[in-house]
């Protein structure tokens, strides 16, 4: 919790209202160099994750790879249609 201290310390000193954190958040992430040259990855992971009713709470991006934050509970679910989406289940 050293790094949730740190990191509320902070929002005070910018003057934010506050720092919310959870336990029960996972990330899932598509990562590869193809990305740079395959469009429509990032659509993909979206529409695969809403598709299976998966919530995605937060997105971070770069240029080789897609994060969500998404539900504990749903990390089992969201692996299964991401791996189906990108055809990683043929493997």
């Amino acid at each position: 919790m050293k790094a949730l201290r740190a990191t509320e310390d902070i929002a005070k000193k910018i003057g934010a209202e506050g720092v919310l954190h959870s336990k029960d958040i996972a990330r899932v992430s598509v990562v590869g160099s193809g990305m740079r040259s395959h469009q429509g990855t990032a659509a993909r992971m979206f529409d695969a994750l809403a598709k299976a009713s998966i919530n995605i709470g937060m997105i971070a991006t770069s240029e080789i790879s897609i994060s969500c934050i998404i539900d504990l509970d749903k990390v089992d679910d969201a692996v299964k249609v991401l791996h189906k989406a990108f055809k990683l289940d043929r493997i």
